[in-house]
């Protein structure tokens, strides 16, 4: 117990503080409201004065039905009684428990005085009076340690709460801020369906405080002493109902975020000169987040005079195909963008690329060049009116081509496009044909140059359309522009494409660009630095923002990891909590990341900070850049990054967020569940839901299929065989099954896997003959004689022909 007035420790039953002679509020036992001097009876409850408290023998059953009334929540309904800490915060606190004994430390102070009880109590029984204030202490309480504050005691109706003690964030006066209003809420709802409405006011005051220990036992007993407690208490009795109130020294720290009107300086109790305070009016809507620095470009005179060169030739028509390989990090993409820089008001530049993982929302290359390269005008006009125009006299031979093009990503299409009788591979041919001409009618406007970043991880039906793009764009003024990693592109490369190797930087120029970036203060380490750089940009990068991020003491005190993942991990590891947790999140969702979705995600559980919050402070740490395409979504700004974040979770902690993408995608992607089937496929599977994942392996196999992505449908189908062959459940109808044992069967035969193409066939044969299908097993005996037939053995061929 401590005095209400100097804060002292006090004896259980002291009445007057020993210290200043104040005489200490007396609460009742029954309701914990305060009694007025030389009462007889509380005012509230009509509980005698100096009766002993009430034992609970018949506790209200919860909201929810009934349930174990414990000791430890008979205690909770006692509203003087601090509410047990939850256990998570517990153990961070016990963690720096040593660290707490009569410490000095800035804390944000805040009180709440609930008000409407005396009114209430006319209506209601003390034990419904006991109860309903228990809840809604423990609702207020809850509110606090959303936000990672302390509550640190009830004065009758009244709380208080402690932010930075005993633990500190950055932003404390921020945290207390949000969990005033969130207290707000609290009475707010509460007063919805209350036939008496309560009002709630809050004070909060931020300055230097003596902490006292922490004793042990069941719950943590802790305070703080000093005057900014009486100010923050001071300041709560000054508020308007329903409003909260902080002091300057508060508001300062938050005026970024809240939203506050100034009043006329108050007079407070105690205090000789009158104290400034602001009303906080709400949370900020808008606001710019400082933009991260640029790393500065240096050296590749060769390389940009090489790209050059390249460009010049494009609107002569003998460009062709340029090749820029180059290990991560080495600079690839910045290289082409200070090119292009220079460029682009001489060329149309169209620009996609292409990521390992299957991203929703996101169009394929082909999609994406075709949108690219459509007109503005006419305004108003569909895609498929749009390209028509562009291509003038050639209309009516390519519109299949159009029209296919505008069914994948327009669903208005999509019902026309379907009904066309034409095979698959002639689709596609359509589509690469119109997809060309368009290219090349642009191309005829003003010379074009086509740059596709990330080819190493291109699909094979783009490949393929690559491939057949060269011949066609022969002599056009047209240029393309690929970028790779030299190591995972493998053997394949366009006819007649040229090649440029991006090698590490010269020392001198690795020196140059630590200097910019260490504002042309070079570490004694430089060499160290330079050594473990190895030239990379990304590295060197990296490197510098370390040293810029590292305590005051200097950089010797800073630990350089040798290696970029290390760095980047460490990195990672300097984030808040929060914050490091979103970027987790989105490096599950992929490289380029859906705000929306990531939000759902993020908002699964109260955070200390807010989504927005969070996300900027990633963006200003140059984690994730906006995606500057009209769409709503970010992107890693290196793909490094997206790749040491994810491989840092552990694999139990990898399925629940895959698992939280899939079923929170299900609603951010209500009505194109079959458009975005890879995607569920994908989450669904790596978060261990093998049979969620079933039907969506089907549907986006059955889609490669018909796009003639075998690759794609070879990944999805043998991961839905995968599942077949442990549960019986999956396609249980038989039709589907020999539907997917066919269509498998075919996509190993075309990818020329003949024995586990056979093995699939064979599987008709078995469903043909138990459910006495003759065609069934016609079907499976054809297939394996085409298989012997390409193994060259045609006696076998033969006898099951004929078979």
């Amino acid at each position: 117990m401590n005095c209400s007035s100097c804060r002292c420790e006090l004896p259980g039953s002291a009445r007057f503080c020993p210290q200043c002679g104040t005489a200490q509020p007396v609460s009742c036992a029954q309701c914990g409201s305060v009694l007025e001097p030389l009462a007889k009876f509380c005012s509230a409850c009509g509980t005698p004065a100096g009766t002993a408290p009430a034992t609970v023998q018949n506790p209200p059953q919860s909201v929810t039905g009934p349930e174990t009334w414990s000791s430890s929540q008979a205690a909770e309904s006692q509203p003087n009684a601090p509410p047990p800490v939850p256990p998570e915060l517990r153990a961070r606190i016990e963690s720096v428990r040593s660290e707490l004994s009569g410490e000095r430390r800035e804390v944000a102070v805040l009180f709440a005085d609930l008000s409407g009880f005396t009114a209430m109590s006319e209506q209601l029984d003390a034990e419904e009076m006991t109860f309903m204030m228990s809840r809604l202490m423990q609702a207020l309480s809850a509110a606090v340690h959303r936000y990672e504050g302390y509550v640190d005691k009830f004065i009758g109706d009244a709380i208080m709460a402690l932010f930075g003690a005993p633990l500190a964030h950055e932003n404390d006066p921020e945290r207390a801020v949000l969990t005033a209003l969130a207290m707000l809420d609290v009475i707010e709802q509460h007063n919805r369906t209350a036939d008496i409405p309560l009002a709630l006011r809050v004070g909060i005051n931020l300055g230097e405080v003596i902490a006292t220990h922490l004793t042990s036992g069941q719950r943590l007993q802790y305070t703080v002493l000093g005057d900014v407690v009486n100010v923050a208490s001071r300041l709560e009795g000054k508020a308007s109902p329903n409003s909260v109130l902080v002091s300057e020294a508060v508001f300062r720290r938050v005026a970024g975020r809240f939203k506050g009107e100034k009043l006329p300086p108050l007079s407070l109790k105690g205090k000789a000169e009158p104290v400034q305070a602001y009303r906080i009016l709400g949370l900020h809507t808008g606001g710019t987040v400082a933009a991260g620095t640029r790393t500065p470009f240096v050296g590749r005179e060769m390389e940009i005079a090489a790209i050059q060169d390249f460009v010049a030739r494009v609107p002569l028509g003998t460009a062709g195909t340029l090749v820029l390989e180059g290990d991560a990090g080495m600079g690839k993409t910045r290289l082409v963008q200070e090119v292009l820089a220079r460029s682009r008001n001489e060329l149309i530049v169209v620009e996609t690329g292409f990521s390992p993982m299957e991203l929703p929302g996101r169009r394929s290359a082909g999609l994406e060049i075709f949108h690219q390269l459509l007109p503005e005008e006419p305004a108003g006009r569909s895609a498929v009116d749009r390209a028509l125009n562009l291509l003038g006299a050639e209309a009516d031979r390519y519109r299949a081509g159009v029209e296919g093009l505008a069914a994948e990503s327009d669903p208005a299409f999509a019902a026309f496009a379907a009904s066309i009788d034409v095979s698959p591979e002639v689709a596609r041919q359509n589509r690469w044909a119109a997809l060309a001409a368009l290219l090349r009618r642009s191309a005829q406007t003003r010379p074009l140059l086509l740059v596709l970043e990330d080819i190493h991880w291109m699909d094979e039906a783009t490949q393929e359309f690559l491939d057949f793009l060269g011949p066609v764009l022969s002599g056009a003024a047209l240029g393309m522009l690929l970028v790779t990693r030299p190591r995972a592109a493998g053997s394949w490369r366009p006819s007649g494409a040229q090649g440029l190797a991006l090698q590490p930087l010269e020392t001198r120029w690795a020196e140059t660009m630590l200097e910019r970036l260490l504002d042309d203060v070079i570490p004694p380490e430089r060499r160290d630095l330079i050594r473990r750089g190895e030239g990379n940009p990304l590295f060197l990068e990296e490197l510098a923002r370390a040293i810029r991020e590292a305590p005051p003491a200097g950089v010797a005190t800073t630990a350089v990891p040798g290696t970029l993942q290390g760095l980047l991990v460490s990195r990672i590891d300097r984030l808040e909590p929060p914050v490091r947790l979103l970027l987790q999140m989105a490096a599950v969702l992929g490289t380029y990341v859906p705000t929306a979705l990531l939000a759902r995600m993020y908002c699964l559980e109260d955070q200390p900070l807010t989504f927005d919050d969070a996300l900027h402070a990633l963006e200003r740490a140059e984690f994730l850049d906006v995606e500057l395409n009209g769409e709503d979504r970010r992107r890693f700004r290196q793909a490094l990054v997206q790749e040491v974040a994810y491989a840092g979770l552990l694999m139990r902690i990898r399925k629940v967020l895959h698992e939280s993408a899939a079923r929170l995608g299900e609603e951010h992607y209500s009505g194109q569940l079959e458009a975005e089937a890879p995607f569920f496929a994908h989450h669904y599977w790596e978060g261990g839901l093998r049979e969620a994942a079933a039907p969506h392996l089907w549907a986006a196999g059955r889609a490669a299929c018909e796009r003639h992505e075998l690759a794609a449908a070879e990944r999805f189908l043998q991961r839905l065989a995968e599942v077949i062959q442990k549960s019986s459940e999956v396609l249980e109808d038989v039709e589907a099954r020999v539907a997917f044992h066919r269509m498998l069967g075919n996509v190993l035969l075309h990818r020329g896997k003949l024995d586990d193409a056979e093995a699939q066939f064979h599987v008709l044969e078995i469903l043909g003959t138990s459910h006495e299908r003759g065609d069934w097993v016609a079907r499976g005996m054809e297939y394996r004689g085409r298989i012997e037939w390409y193994r060259g053995r045609l006696d076998g061929a033969r006898s099951l022909f004929e078979e």
